[in-house]
């Protein structure tokens, strides 16, 4: 799933499932994959439910909305291996923690996950870091290990830490 997840101009069932005039067959398990991407119809203002028209590119949605609707889509098709750029850097802290319970290391947990972030917040609950610089691997390791064994972990680390007190 990329950070910009692709949303077609359609109703909202047609992106999950990523069928245009997809009938109401599968609705149970749309509203189950929107539900654990925190992606709640009755409070996203989506007056028509799940026939509501998403835009040309998800004009009418916020990012954040997008990249909950292309989680739910990643959930509805139950891929063995998912791979996750950035797909979290439009959601805002609680939504984060709920998707990662819910979500990621929830219903995901018996999937292979690769996540790329930039979002500190989200570090020290993965299993394991592969830290690159300039597209070289340059430590391997958790959270805690990082912070003890990388010069260059713990200076992203702080430029990240500073970035959000000054935001």
């Amino acid at each position: 799933m990329p950070q910009d997840g692709f949303v077609a101009s359609a109703s909202l069932r047609d992106n999950v499932v990523f069928n245009y005039g997809a009938g109401p067959e599968h609705d149970e398990e749309i509203r189950r994959s929107l539900r654990l991407s925190q992606f709640d119809i009755d409070r996203e203002s989506l007056p028509e439910g799940l026939e509501t028209e998403i835009g040309e590119r998800g004009v009418n949605l916020s990012g954040g909305q997008r990249q909950r609707v292309a989680l739910a889509r990643a959930h509805f098709y139950d891929r063995p291996i998912l791979i996750l750029d950035d797909s979290l850097s439009a959601v805002d802290v609680d939504t984060e923690k709920k998707l990662l319970a819910d979500l990621i290391e929830g219903d995901w947990k018996d999937r292979t996950r690769l996540l790329i972030t930039h979002r500190l917040s989200v570090l020290p609950d993965v299993h394991r870091i592969l830290f690159l610089e300039h597209g070289r691997l340059t430590a391997d390791g958790t959270f805690e290990e990082l912070l003890r064994s990388s010069d260059a972990f713990r200076a992203f680390v702080d430029v990240l830490s500073r970035q959000k007190v000054g935001s």
